[in-house]
């Protein structure tokens, strides 16, 4: 499993140039902001794609910024299309919720798990 943390422009060019180092059982999950973009570019180059979202933290940057426990009882979304497998769904949800949040998911519409 591999987290994506690149600002939202960068997170496709990093599932690119991932792709050669990537197993099949590789999963993929993001920590940006907005889905629609990033489904749209990730989804074709990698369907073990699960875009996430924790809802923590704030719009500082860098260590100075870091918060101890910043994932603790945070909502943390998880967007699935139709077509995101289950077992990939399952394993992001099981490590946001080792991490101390409380997972959601948000499903587009139509989607069925």
């Amino acid at each position: 499993m591999i987290f994506i943390c690149t600002p939202i422009a960068a997170i496709a060019p990093t599932v690119r140039a991932l792709i050669p180092y990537l197993t099949p059982e590789t999963v993929l999950t993001d920590v940006g902001s907005v889905k629609a973009q990033i489904l749209q570019e990730v989804l074709p180059l990698w369907s073990r794609f699960v875009g996430g979202h924790p809802m923590a933290g704030t719009a500082s940057q860098g260590i100075l910024a870091a918060q101890e426990g910043l994932f603790t009882k945070a909502p943390y979304v998880l967007t699935v299309v139709d077509g995101t497998p289950v077992e990939a769904v399952e394993l992001v949800a099981n490590l946001v919720r080792v991490a101390g949040s409380e997972s959601l998911l948000c499903l587009s519409p139509g989607t069925t798990i």
